[in-house]
């Protein structure tokens, strides 16, 4: 039995890197993914997407990963939020590290007033 278990801990350690969700995982079964990449989260259903411009090794490898797919988004690593149809972005406060974008479909003056006056963001228009 041990030679088996030999065997398999060999093949399963020259396998090469591989990605999960867009985001590469290491032979050693560890993200290979750095603190300071970015990724986005794009809802079409929603009219938004999120972006994480330098996000932590946990946003890169799993938090925002499953928030994405969790509400059916499309995940992009390096962070890729369309250009089309751009309506306004709010840049959170440093502590909170991520840029909401939204477009044609939201509520743009509702995403100005929220980003402003409650989440204390900067509101742009400007990609």
């Amino acid at each position: 039995m041990l030679a088996k278990r030999n065997v398999w801990i060999f093949a399963l350690a020259t396998l090469p890197a591989c990605e999960c969700n867009g985001i590469p995982i290491g032979a050693d079964g560890g993200s290979d993914v750095k603190a300071g990449s970015s990724i986005a989260c794009y809802i079409a259903t929603q009219f938004r997407c999120t972006d994480y411009p330098n996000a932590t090794a946990a946003q890169l490898s799993t938090d925002v990963p499953t928030m994405c797919s969790s509400v059916s988004g499309v995940l992009s690593q390096p962070a890729a939020c369309p250009t089309a149809s751009f309506g306004g972005k709010c840049t959170r406060p440093a502590s909170e590290g991520y840029i909401e974008r939204f477009y044609t479909g939201a509520d743009l003056a509702y995403a100005r007033d929220f980003c402003v006056n409650t989440a204390l963001g900067t509101w742009s228009t400007t990609f």
